[in-house]
């Protein structure tokens, strides 16, 4: 996405958020073999024929007795638990029965595979990925009757340049520092004034001295990590007040990696003193939710699903979310939003049951339903102005930071879909792997990420 588009997401998200509730997005994104190359219709469905249908009760009675697929990335128990529920409820008013298929982790490399073989499912999630990733393999839903209702704040992120859109988009996701607020108050830090980097330092040798691991990130499953640097990298070499702005040569295929060395440097030093969790390659984010909701580690970096996830494991405990910390005094701090990563789904162009995935939409986009999966299953920002979801535990805490960080962010689409070649989240999560191997945090270890996040961009760029 170029940066204007950005900046035009980001008023108007700054917007959303201030009154989201009145106006009612683990992302991965691996590697894969879509390209941005126009739509498509569908003339192969049981009802209507043509791509669109009626998408409401009419087209359920027709489609009643087949059954549809239903591909996601949830990679919590409790997101499947919800969405079986309304799948339920749905079967029984229309007859259409939804095949829910769990690819957890490897959705993206599922999806990699099933694009490559044309056996996709009817629907799925695009977890942040439905125009520059998925779009010649999705329906146009712009005739759809909660077309209208999408949230302006959302239009940037999923809207194609000719302002068509793919799915049905329900939340919209952010990426930040999720914090245990408890701790940080028992140990005298005020998280709104950490607004540097070297305010997040001299938190995090606050807390290592009581003994609390300032800091946990998690290798083994390759998620958080990934999260981790698409927040952290973004703040050094793309923020809007930078020296350099990096964000030109990123997306023209020159950018030489050796420019994000600071950034590397900075990691090393917070794992030379103990800032992180000594398990950092092996650690599961699960246990990591633990440690936050258990007050035994202070600060994550995630996104919004994260929120439930440790509220879920400690309701008592008091959480809070923030931004990255700008790099330089009196900078601005940045944070990631996107299309939601668990709410926003498309239907495949060529799918045999077109009425019956329009029909499932719609049932979606009640406001009813819609609010069981913003509060539920993805935990973030409504991206219909239909929804009202005061009360909701994850979106109270996300209004609580923007609020308390309000006129200090740059709002930026996540780093890896705005400037990077399709594929290289996936190349996220294998560099920061490589600083965290052996020793870890070494100039050897710096190295081989920067050589890692170098050699794929370059291969993924020329191809």
């Amino acid at each position: 996405m170029k940066r204007s588009a950005m900046f035009l997401l980001t008023a108007a998200m700054g917007l959303s958020l201030a009154a989201c509730g009145k106006a009612a997005d683990d992302k991965t994104a691996d590697d894969t073999v879509a390209e941005d190359q126009g739509t498509g219709t569908n003339t192969d469905t049981e009802g209507a024929g043509q791509t669109g249908g009626s998408g409401g009760d009419e087209a359920s009675g027709a489609a009643s007795g087949v059954t549809i697929e239903y591909a996601v990335n949830y990679q919590q128990d409790a997101q499947a638990s919800v969405m079986e529920e309304i799948i339920q409820a749905f079967e029984e008013e229309t007859g259409i029965h939804v095949e829910l298929t769990l690819s957890g982790a490897d959705h993206e490399a599922v999806m990699k595979t099933r694009m490559a073989s044309g056996d996709l499912p009817d629907l799925w999630n695009t977890h942040g990925w439905s125009v520059m990733r998925y779009k010649e393999f999705l329906t146009p839903l712009n005739d759809q009757p909660w077309f209208g209702d999408i949230d302006d704040s959302v239009k940037g992120a999923v809207a194609d340049q000719d302002g068509n859109v793919y799915v049905l988009p329900i939340g919209e996701g952010t990426n930040g520092i999720i914090y245990n607020q408890d701790v940080l108050e028992d140990n005298g830090i005020d998280a709104v004034k950490i607004r540097t980097v070297d305010d997040m330092s001299a938190a995090m040798e606050t807390l290592a001295a009581a003994g609390i691991t300032p800091m946990v990130i998690s290798n083994s499953d390759k998620t958080n990590n990934a999260h981790f640097l698409d927040s952290y990298l973004a703040a050094y070499l793309t923020c809007a007040d930078l020296d350099t702005d990096h964000g030109a040569a990123l997306l023209e295929g020159t950018f030489d990696w050796e420019a994000s060395r600071p950034a590397w440097e900075q990691m090393a030093q917070w794992w030379s003193k103990g800032y992180w969790n000594v398990d950092a390659l092996s650690a599961a984010r699960d246990s990591n939710f633990s440690a936050v909701a258990n007050g035994e580690a202070a600060f994550m970096f995630f996104t919004n699903d994260g929120i439930n996830a440790i509220h879920d494991l400690a309701p008592d405990a008091a959480l809070g979310v923030m931004p990255m910390p700008a790099t330089k005094d009196g900078g601005l701090m940045t944070w990631g939003v996107s299309e939601g990563n668990n709410s926003c789904i498309g239907v495949w162009k060529d799918t045999e049951h077109m009425d019956a995935c329009l029909s499932f939409l719609s049932y979606l986009a009640r406001p009813e339903v819609a609010k069981r999966v913003i509060v539920e299953i993805e935990g973030g920002i409504p991206a219909l102005t239909t929804l009202d979801v005061e009360g909701s535990y994850s979106i109270d805490v996300i209004r609580e930071g923007q609020a308390a960080f309000a006129g200090k962010v740059d709002y930026v689409t996540y780093f890896d879909q705005a400037y990077l070649p399709s594929g290289m989240w996936g190349i996220l999560k294998e560099a920061a792997s490589a600083f965290f191997e052996g020793e870890g945090g070494t100039e050897q270890n710096i190295d081989a990420a920067i050589r890692v996040l170098q050699e794929n961009y370059e291969d993924m760029y020329e191809g």
